[in-house]
């Protein structure tokens, strides 16, 4: 009987460990400002997201955008199904590294973000959604492959001819293979 639990004590820790793996997600909120360069559509910028949800890791890498955005048809956002039009960015090369409290870190790269804009007036909001394939990790993450994605919601600070502003808030999810 004593063998029995305790097998079944090890199955369940099994389990527990493989639910939280898979399952790994943590807030993101902040804001983003793209610097807009002299003379280019295109825009490189680095990645720093210092979290300040507890348990949500720090973010760091770059992102290289061509602003190759193309229509995939329309989206709705919100409670009131504000009609929107829905993008496809193309084009666009980044690496994130997101590094948690305990030093394990997981490396990224991008596979595709997309969103769901709708322009009502001065205003700007809408839908977020990106996908990372992860290429490495360290410590508890050492070995592991998967996708990171996120979602959630946005709405323009400003824009102008210099820089453009955003505030988000979504989640991410590690998914594991």
């Amino acid at each position: 009987m004593y063998k029995l639990n305790l097998l079944f004590l090890i199955v369940l820790t099994t389990m527990s460990f493989g639910v939280v793996a898979k399952n790994l997600t943590w807030a993101v909120e902040g804001e983003r400002i793209n610097q807009k360069e002299p003379n280019s559509l295109a825009n490189t910028w680095l990645v720093e997201i210092n979290n300040r949800n507890p348990g949500s890791p720090a973010g760091r890498g770059y992102w290289f955008r061509p602003w190759d955005w193309r229509s995939s048809g329309v989206c709705y956002v919100g409670d009131e199904m504000q009609q929107g039009e829905r993008f496809r960015s193309f084009g666009d090369v980044a690496n994130i590294e997101w590094i948690f409290s305990d030093g394990s870190r997981i490396t990224t790269e991008y596979v595709y973000g997309e969103v769901c804009q709708v322009e009502k007036g001065t205003e700007t909001f809408g839908l977020w959604e990106t996908e990372f394939r992860v290429i490495d990790g360290s410590g508890r993450f050492e070995g592991v492959s998967g996708v990171v994605r996120g979602a959630g919601q946005y709405e323009r600070m400003w824009d102008n001819y210099k820089s453009r502003g955003s505030r988000f808030v979504g989640r991410e999810e590690l998914i594991v293979d």
